[in-house]
């Protein structure tokens, strides 16, 4: 069984590619650190401020002398502030989705494995395997680490609490139509009435969740949904 996660279009088109360029790593932990330009460059021993803002806005960027500066100040390793790391792109999205998933509580929702197209999951212990577009997911991993509201630690678990409450929602959908095929079949009418009311029920919860769910991830779903 396969759910497809729809998202905002606006999530398809964050960026061409899968990495930020430096200038905005740069920007990203600089306001994440809560310090301005002008105090970041300060702490740097940066004389001219416009020197500074010419890294954040991309027309130049430091020497290595000064990148060793500036990964130090931000507490940050020099593959971090530069974009590139050490080790595989696989292995480092496993290790991000995993700590997420504790971090958002997702109980049900584990990882299954990672192709070069998909992520795939299960879902509360059921071989049923869903997925999730990789180049996609990506994209909004990237954007949070844009934010500077919340902690981007926080906004991984709340995605991924996100895919496990589609996940629930979809499999509760399934669940109705499994209980509307028993009730076509059976003829006995005390099981009838029994699964109509495990119907009723069914149905009741999903819409419950659901409605929470509409509200709750309105910056993930299609606008036209």
């Amino acid at each position: 069984m396969y759910i497809d996660f729809c998202l905002k279009k606006e999530y398809y088109i964050i960026r061409e590619v899968n990495y930020m360029d430096f200038k905005d790593i740069l920007k990203s932990y600089r306001l994440k650190s809560g310090m301005t330009k002008a105090e970041f460059s300060r702490k740097l021993g940066i004389d001219s401020y416009s020197t500074y803002n010419n890294y954040e806005v991309g027309s130049s960027e430091p020497k290595i002398d000064m990148l060793i500066k500036i990964a130090d100040l931000l507490n940050v390793s020099l593959d971090n502030l530069v974009g590139r790391t050490s080790v595989n792109e696989d292995d480092l999205l496993e290790k991000i989705i995993n700590e997420s998933i504790k971090i958002g509580d997702c109980k049900l929702l584990k990882l299954s494995r990672i192709s070069s197209d998909y992520v795939y999951f299960t879902f509360d212990d059921i071989q049923d395997i869903f997925k999730f577009k990789k180049d996609i997911m990506l994209k909004v991993l990237n954007d949070i680490k844009l934010e500077t509201n919340k902690s981007e630690k926080y906004l991984q678990g709340e995605f991924f609490k996100f895919i496990q409450d589609t996940a629930f929602i979809n499999f509760g959908k399934q669940q109705i139509k499994n209980f509307e095929n028993q009730i076509n079949t059976v003829t006995d009418e005390k099981e009838k009435a029994k699964l109509q009311d495990d119907l009723y029920k069914q149905i009741t919860l999903v819409n419950m969740l659901e409605e929470k769910y509409n509200k709750d991830y309105q910056i993930y779903l299609q606008e036209d949904k």
